[in-house]
């Protein structure tokens, strides 16, 4: 289950990261990513200017791995669900129908993000049974 949770919402997830999963790839990507500019600040040559589409392209190539990886694991996630929990899952990918779940509160229009509104979406992702979070 806490696999599902740590998927992004657009596949069925909550979006809530999972350190334990995410903190290897997540370093891996941001070496990938400063790799030019700590050689830079190593080699101290302050005529070299850093090329900047270099680590734009860097970035690109590192958000497309990830979305495959995501990807990797919602599949590895959904086929351990229960048929029951497959149609939630199918239902909230549907275009649309998770974006309430990505919108951020405004407070300056009374809305609040408490611990107490938490609850209700995570109870409904997880087909009624928040003790297996």
């Amino acid at each position: 289950m806490r696999d599902l949770l740590a998927l992004p919402v657009r596949l069925g997830g909550m979006g809530i990261t999972n350190p334990v999963t995410a903190s290897q790839h997540a370093n891996e990507a941001s070496v990938k990513i400063t790799s030019p500019l700590v050689a830079d600040i190593i080699a101290q040559d302050q005529s070299k200017t850093l090329d900047i589409f270099k680590v734009i392209e860097t970035k690109a190539s590192v958000r497309q791995s990830n979305c495959s990886l995501m990807a990797q694991q919602a599949e590895v996630a959904y086929e351990h669900l229960s048929p029951q929990l497959k149609r939630h899952i199918d239902l909230a990918k549907e275009k649309g129908a998770s974006s309430w779940l990505s919108v951020l509160p405004i407070d300056d229009h009374g809305f609040s993000l408490v611990h107490s509104g938490m609850l209700s979406p995570i109870w409904l992702v997880t087909a009624n049974h928040p003790n297996q979070v």
